[in-house]
C-alpha cells in the first residue's frame, strides 16, 4: 500500500484536485472559509481515506469506478445527508454500484472510507461461498445501524491517528489469490 495523499486544505479547488479516484465537485454552504483533511492509502484492490472537514459542505460527484465503497462515520460526527438518508455515526454506508456522491455535511464531518476492486470482492464471495449480489449489487444506497461494539471494532481504521510504530495488517485469503496488505507505520 502506498501513502498518496496526507494533507490539510484552506481551498476547496485544490482539494477537489488532489483527491485520487475521486470526481467530487464541493461547494461552502456557510460563508467562512474551508479547513478540512484528506488522507488516502492506495493499492491496486484497495483504497483507504480518511476525510475530515470543518465546514458544512454539499458534495457530489462520482465514486472510485471498478469499485464498492463503505464508509463509516467518525465518532465524533453527528450525522449527515447522504442520498436521501439522514445518517449518523453508527452507521455503514454501503454505495450503490455505479452511483454517485450526494451528501450535505455539517462541521463535524469526518469518515474512514474503505473501496474494493470488484475483482477482489467477487473472490472474497466466491471463496467464503455467498452470494456477492444481496448487499454488493444492490442498485439503491445501503444505510446499515451498527451496534456500540461493532462501531468500537471498527476503529481499526482510524489508520489517520495511529501512533508511529502502529501495525495494520488486512489479510483476505482467496482461493486464486493471496491477498495481503501490510501498513507499518501508517503515520508516514
Amino acid at each position: 500500500m502506498q501513502l498518496i495523499l496526507d494533507d490539510y486544505f484552506h481551498d476547496l479547488d485544490a482539494l477537489a484536485e488532489a483527491v485520487h479516484h475521486w470526481d467530487i465537485d464541493f461547494r461552502l454552504l456557510e460563508a467562512a472559509g474551508f479547513a478540512g483533511r484528506v488522507k488516502q492509502i492506495i493499492s491496486q484492490d484497495v483504497l483507504l481515506g480518511y476525510a475530515r472537514f470543518e465546514r458544512r459542505l454539499d458534495q457530489a460527484g462520482g465514486i472510485p469506478p471498478g469499485f464498492r465503497t463503505f464508509v463509516l462515520p467518525g465518532a465524533g460526527c453527528r450525522g449527515f445527508w447522504w442520498r436521501g438518508y439522514q445518517v449518523h455515526n453508527n452507521d455503514l454506508l454501503v454505495f450503490p454500484n455505479g452511483s454517485e456522491l450526494r451528501s450535505a455535511t455539517n462541521p463535524d464531518f469526518e469518515v474512514y472510507l474503505v473501496s474494493v476492486s470488484d475483482f477482489l470482492l467477487q473472490e472474497l464471495a466466491e471463496d467464503l461461498r455467498i452470494p456477492c449480489d444481496p448487499v454488493f449489487n444492490r442498485r439503491g444506497g445501503e444505510v446499515i445501524p451498527l451496534s456500540t461494539s461493532a462501531m468500537d471494532a471498527r476503529r481499526w481504521m482510524r489508520f489517520a491517528g495511529m501512533p508511529r510504530g502502529s501495525l495494520l495488517r488486512i489479510r483476505c485469503l482467496c482461493r486464486r489469490t493471496r491477498y495481503e496488505i501490510l501498513l507499518d507505520d501508517c503515520s508516514c
